[in-house]
């Protein structure tokens, strides 16, 4: 577990570069919001609209900053797109170490 108070630089200097090694993987994390299936659109829009302006936040951004996480905003469409072209790349990861058929 990371002390989420923990300086990214000096975590930076302990941990492993991957590449260095020979691998050619990034992984992440990532703060996100999601929803039931089937959930009204109207409900949904509600969300997206107040987690925007969350985002948009200088309390936010600070936040998040001092914690040191990069900020990318992907609407609710980006955000379906991006875990599909993730997923599929970490089934070829996976495959590639024999870990998934």
């Amino acid at each position: 577990m990371l002390d989420a108070d923990t300086d990214r630089a000096d975590l930076e200097l302990r941990l492993t570069d991957l590449a260095a090694g020979g691998v050619d993987f990034v992984a992440c994390s990532m703060p996100e919001v999601a929803a039931p299936k089937g959930l009204p659109k109207e409900i949904a829009t509600q969300y997206e609209t107040a987690i925007k302006k969350v985002w948009d936040s200088a309390e936010f951004k600070e936040f998040m900053n001092r914690r040191g996480f990069d900020m990318i905003y992907l609407d609710s469409a980006g955000f379906a797109e991006f875990m599909k072209a993730d997923n599929e790349d970490n089934g070829k990861a996976l495959k590639s170490l024999g870990l998934a058929k």
